[in-house]
This record gives structure tokens, sequence and C-alpha cells, in this order.
């Protein structure tokens, strides 16, 4: 069974969710010895991220305006029909027609379809108009959760069958520590308004003035789009709100080693890896109670309604005040945390692989 991954969407140097689930994904895979697998990248292939002994066929793309959209509708890899299977870990690829190959794409969410003043022009427009003949291509699809699989049933009228769930991993890195907390709530995404990032420093800010809290806000994520008044915060709390941009791994985790609590009121999310990465790391979480996050946070997580600023006032503020509350988010989230792995999804992966076969 030979097996294609295209790897591009892996190219940025600054990784979130769907660059890191196709990595450590990858990775997994490369790790069994019943796949015999090739790598299709670019020519921004970032060897470091996988094995050297890791197979690579590189293709060039041609770019315009520093995409190469127009470059898989005239110039695709030229080695498709050479595999017997072709896995897309997310919903672009590097192609436009179907291949000799069973073609099984991974789809991370529909934000773009369902919410469309969230994102760029460009990414609306590929979404709505594009992505439906792309998916009419595609045999199998893996969705990274069950909210996830509905909307692509809800929103593209695709068949049950024709979706798998298969939830994505946690980074063994991420564990608890023993290291003390340190006096700061702790946020982590890209800063866009669908992460409701403002609502977080809204509540903070509320919470200053009434409370007099001590502890200080850090958020942590590049910069997306529209993310300029997240940006905008009152002089007077310039010292106690920081953005700290992009962050290394290891520093990642300790902030999440080390933070009283973790608060990620998004939206709406297609899976949410920053809860579990939290969680994992022992830190207490608050979080929406909207699209794939109870899927991902059990019973582990404080809910609240993103919708509702009164609730995220109420919430961070009782994780401030208890400790004892604290604590026992943060066992519970151990526990919801091993539910997930990198060598699970490798495993149900290979099982779609096969089922194709």
């Amino acid at each position: 069974m030979r097996i294609a991954i295209t790897t591009e969407i892996t190219d940025d140097p600054e990784p979130t969710g769907c660059q890191y689930y196709a990595s450590h994904l990858v990775n997994e895979l490369l790790r069994r010895n019943d796949l015999d697998i090739t790598l299709i990248g670019s020519d921004r292939f970032r060897r470091e991220l996988f094995p050297d002994q890791a197979r690579v066929y590189i293709h060039k793309p041609f770019r315009i305006m520093n995409t190469a959209f127009l470059s898989a509708l005239i110039n695709p890899p030229r080695c498709l029909d050479e595999f017997d299977i072709v896995h897309c870990p997310a919903s672009i690829a590097p192609f436009f027609f179907k291949p000799k190959a069973r073609v099984i794409m991974s789809v991370h969410d529909l934000i773009p379809n369902l919410f469309p003043e969230y994102n760029t022009a460009r990414r609306n427009i590929y979404f709505k108009y594009l992505l439906q003949p792309r998916l009419r291509n595609v045999d199998k699809l893996i969705s990274i959760s069950d909210n996830t699989k509905n909307d692509l049933i809800r929103v593209f009228n695709i068949p049950s069958e024709r979706i798998q769930t298969i939830y994505a991993g946690v980074d063994e890195q991420f564990q608890p520590d023993d290291r003390p907390k340190e006096e700061f709530i702790l946020a982590v995404s890209t800063l866009e308004p669908r992460k409701n990032l403002k609502g977080i420093i809204n509540s903070y800010i509320r919470l200053k003035k009434q409370s007099h809290i001590s502890a200080k806000l850090f958020l942590v994520g590049r910069c997306g789009w529209y993310y300029h008044d997240i940006l905008k915060v009152p002089d007077e709390y310039r010292d106690d709100i920081k953005f700290l941009g992009y962050v290394p791994r290891d520093r990642l985790v300790e902030l999440y080693q080390t933070a009283l609590f973790f608060v990620f009121p998004s939206f709406y999310e297609g899976f949410g890896l920053p809860v579990l990465e939290a969680m994992a790391c022992g830190c207490p979480v608050i979080t929406s109670n909207q699209s794939s996050l109870p899927e991902v946070g059990g019973q582990a997580c404080h809910y609240i309604d993103p919708y509702q600023p009164e609730q995220m006032d109420q919430a961070m503020h009782l994780l401030l005040e208890d400790e004892a509350y604290r604590a026992d988010l943060a066992a519970r989230g151990l526990i919801q945390a091993q539910k997930f792995s990198w060598k699970r999804c490798a495993e149900e992966t290979t099982a779609v692989y096969k089922s194709l076969c």
C-alpha cells in the first residue's frame, strides 16, 4: 500500500493547530512499519520537522501573491498516480483533479462557511465556491471532531458514511510540572476576532476595576486577521495585559504549567488544541460551550457561553478566588487529556487507509 501525504500545510514557520496536526500525525505514521509513505512537499518543505530517512517528493509550485492556488490547477505534482492513497491533512491540496489513487482529506473546520465575517475574502471565496468541487474528488473525509463531521453533512450534504471522526492528539511535551504557580491568567490563540480575545480583555479589565485583582493577563499568539482592535488596550492597563506574540513550544509548556488558569472562550472551533494542551499540563481551563470544545474538554472544564460576557466575568473571578476548584479542574483535566494521543490518531488513520484498499 503506497501512500502519499501532502505536506504544504506544514510550510508555515510559525505553525498553529492545523500545522501541528499534520506534522504530528505524519511523524507518528512514519514510525509504523506497515505503511509505505512518501511525503509530497513544496519548495518550502521544512525538512527539520520530519525524520531524515523520510522519503520526500518535492514539487515547485509557482506563486502569485504568495499563494500557489493557480499552480494547483495548472502545475500540480506529477507523481500522484504512482500511489494507492493520497492523504491531504487539511482542506487544501496541491491539485484539483481526481488522481488514480484513492483520496483522503482531513477537514478541521468550516469556519469560512459558517462565519465569513471572521475570515479574509480569499479564504471565504475558497470555502464557499471551490472547496465543494474538491470534496467530490475525495473518497473519504476525516473530521477532527463530531462537530466538524456534522457541519460537513449540513453544509455540503455529504453522506455520514463518507466521513470518519478521528480526534487529534497532544504532544508528550505537554505534561504537568511541580513548579509553583505564578500570578497570571493565560490565553493562547491566533489574534483574530473568532477567538473572543476582546471578551477576555474586557472581562479582565472589569475584574481589575471591581475586585482590584493582582494577577496579570498574558496573551500568546501571532497576529492573524482583523487583529488591530484586539491590540487596543487602554494605557492604564498596558502593564497588566501582555501580548507575548508567538512563543517556542518549550516556553509555551512553561506558561501552561505556571499559569493560575487558562481561558479559551472561542466563538467556534473545529477542535481546540490549546484546551487539550492546557489540560495535559495540569492547567485549569475556562472554555466555551460552543462547537467542538465540549468534545475536547469533557467534564474537565468550566464552560461559559461566549456570547454572555457576565459568565466570563464570573468564571474568571471564581477561579481567581477558589484554589480548591482550580485544583479539582486541573486533576480532571489530566485524566481527560489522556484520552487523546497522536499514536491513537495514527492507528485510526491507518485503519481508514486499509479500509480503502
